[in-house]
Order: C-alpha cells, then sequence, then structure tokens
C-alpha cells in the first residue's frame, strides 16, 4: 500500500505515464525504430521512425496503460517520398536510431549489422568511432574506406515537412 501511495505522489508531481506502450503504423513503414518503445509520462515524447519506400497515409494507433486502465488513440499520417536534399538527413536519423535500438538489445550477434549500418549512414556506434586522417597515404596505411553516403546533407537546404506531421 505504500509503494502505491508514493506512485500516486509521483504521479501527480509529474503527471501520468503510458505503460506497456505499443504502436502500430500503417502499411508501407518498415524497419521501425525503437522496436519497443519506453514507459512514457504525460508530455514526453519519443522519436519513431521508419523505412518506406513509396508514401504512406494512414492511420498512427498508441495503446497502453494509463492509471491501470486502457489508453488508444489514433493519429493521422501522411508522407510522401522525396528526394529533396533538404531531407537527406532523414536517412541518418533512421540509422541511428536503428543503431541505438540493436546496441541496447546488447547481443554480439548484432555488431556486424551495427558496424555496417555505421559506416552506411556515416553515424557513430559503440563500435565504430571517429577517425580523423590527413591524406590519401594515411587511409591506405590503416586500411580506411573512403565511400561516403550518395546523399549528404548540410543543414543549408530546407527540409519539407508533410502537413499531417513529419518528415517526406
Amino acid at each position: 500500500r505504500s509503494s502505491r501511495a508514493a506512485l500516486a505522489v509521483l504521479e501527480s508531481l509529474y503527471g501520468s505515464r503510458l505503460t506497456n506502450a505499443k504502436i502500430e503504423l500503417p502499411a508501407g513503414l518498415e524497419d521501425v525504430v525503437p522496436s519497443r518503445l519506453p514507459n512514457l509520462h504525460s508530455g514526453e515524447e519519443v522519436l519513431i521512425a521508419a523505412r518506406m519506400s513509396e508514401g504512406v497515409t494512414g492511420k498512427i494507433r498508441l495503446r497502453g496503460l494509463v492509471a491501470g486502465k486502457s489508453f488508444d488513440q489514433s493519429f493521422d499520417i501522411a508522407v510522401k517520398t522525396t528526394t529533396s536534399r533538404g531531407n537527406a538527413f532523414v536517412p541518418r536519423v533512421w540509422a541511428s536510431l536503428r543503431v541505438a535500438d540493436l546496441e541496447n538489445r546488447g547481443r554480439a550477434e548484432d555488431r556486424p549489422t551495427i558496424v555496417g549500418l555505421s559506416k552506411a549512414y556515416a553515424v557513430l556506434s559503440r563500435h565504430t568511432s571517429l577517425l580523423v586522417l590527413e591524406s590519401k597515404s594515411m587511409f591506405s596505411a590503416f586500411g580506411v574506406d573512403r565511400s561516403r553516403p550518395q546523399v549528404t546533407w548540410s543543414g543549408e537546404e530546407q527540409a519539407v515537412v508533410s502537413q499531417r506531421g513529419g518528415f517526406a
């Protein structure tokens, strides 16, 4: 009983929280990260990313428990694909979230995937690092592959945002 009273006091101070959170996304969104949602406090945000090959229209459904009672809410989404250079950062956001998700699992068998994503999308991981080499001979001496992602984002291009939220 005392733990329940303490929880009630904390929730009154920090607001309610959504536990056992589950999200359902419309068809066309794959490789969703994070793979498991944390408990969410009132007003807290969580970044969710997914891969898509075509535009997606539908509903996002968020379910869980708030104060032991069922919570179920849906949100409309309409996201279209674009080749705008202003959105070139979006794949890196997905990759960095995917790397973090895999690292949080702590499974040794995920290491090659983590390293591959880190290299392909130029995002850091626990198994890769930032290395500064000053000449072609240094790249050769250390056996470093100099390939880069085909599309890069400078931060100077304007991002395209869909009208219902989310980056296109």
